[in-house]
């Protein structure tokens, strides 16, 4: 039976996604039943960075040794003072070639521009699509020489659609896990089931999950990076230390 773990941030663990009824949630949880029941697990949490993949996340899996790992990573890396690119694609690359020493299929997933989706001032916008394409760079740099392949948000249509996208604008909905599976199925070379959503009950949940979850989780995320976005306004052209 084929494993999946997924490892990262926010998106790897399933926020946005609703959708309550085990195994169907998250990217890894779709892609198992999209792949036929495969099982899965995550190895992620909300906030993560490249060092906590590299110095926690990653020993876990390399102790299980799952047959595909999918990696969402970099976003609050990107969003922080001090952010260095070529240091995070160097860490990055180390975290891929230790699991390709596994044998594991890594699918890694990069950044849409957010600055699309968020209604935010224009200057910080434009300074932060700077930055995630920095990141983006940071990504593809960083599975030079390894198996790994990026499942591309960036100049995916869908990424932009309210539909597919949770209250926050960044994360995915129940729709956006649901694709983000199907299409890492089609990346790696399944034939993907397309599983039906119940539009009518994911609306009721989403509302629920919103009142419930979504606005205070808003509030004390948006919080945590005013500091980073005032240091990305102050650098202007959003490059951090790309040293």
């Amino acid at each position: 039976m084929t494993s999946i773990t997924a490892l990262g941030d926010s998106i790897a663990y399933g926020v946005g996604d609703v959708v309550q009824r085990s195994p169907m949630s998250s990217w890894s949880g779709r892609l198992a039943c999209a792949i036929q029941g495969q099982k899965h697990q995550r190895i992620a949490w909300p906030g993560a960075r490249i060092e906590d993949v590299a110095k926690t996340q990653l020993s876990a899996v390399l102790v299980t040794r799952p047959d595909i790992v999918l990696l969402s990573i970099g976003g609050n890396d990107a969003v922080r003072r001090g952010f260095c690119p070529r240091n995070f694609s160097e860490q990055l690359h180390e975290v891929i070639e230790k699991l390709d020493r596994t044998s594991a299929r890594v699918v890694l997933l990069n950044l849409q521009d957010v600055s699309r989706n968020c209604p935010i001032p224009a200057p910080i916008g434009k300074a932060l699509a700077h930055r995630v394409g920095l990141l983006n760079t940071a990504i593809r740099e960083s599975i030079s020489g390894t198996n790994a392949v990026i499942l591309d948000r960036w100049d995916d249509p869908t990424a932009y659609q309210n539909k597919y996208l949770s209250i926050d604008r960044v994360h995915p909905s129940p729709r956006g896990y649901q694709r983000l599976a199907e299409s890492t199925a089609q990346l790696l070379g399944y034939e993907a089931s397309q599983e039906q959503l119940d539009f009518e009950e994911e609306n009721k949940r989403r509302s629920m999950w919103v009142a419930t979850k979504g606005i205070p989780w808003a509030i004390k995320r948006s919080t945590r990076l005013v500091p980073g976005f005032v240091s990305i306004i102050r650098q202007g052209s959003g490059t951090g230390n790309s040293h």
